[in-house]
């Protein structure tokens, strides 16, 4: 049997996303990004820069290995090491 070619491009797929939870005054919500601001380098950078206000969780997944995870204590990590500098 042929498969028929997938609509979603698994180029873009195959790699880690990183998808923050932010507690807004209505509650909580993941928060809009662009798909070049979900890298883990720019959350981190966002984190530092105060692009976020209240963030309660950071989720990463990779849709085409089929797997997430929840990523908060490796960001909480990665900032306390880049801000003990």
């Amino acid at each position: 049997m042929r498969q028929s070619p997938s609509i979603i491009p698994t180029d873009r797929l195959d790699r880690t996303i990183y998808l923050v939870l932010e507690d807004f005054s209505s509650g909580a919500a993941w928060r809009e990004t662009d798909w070049d601001r979900t890298a883990y380098d720019v959350v981190i950078n966002d984190l530092l820069t105060g692009q976020y206000d209240q963030p309660l969780r950071v989720v990463a997944f990779n849709p085409f290995r089929g797997w997430s995870r929840d990523a908060s204590e490796d960001i909480a990590e990665e900032l306390a090491r880049r801000v003990d500098f």
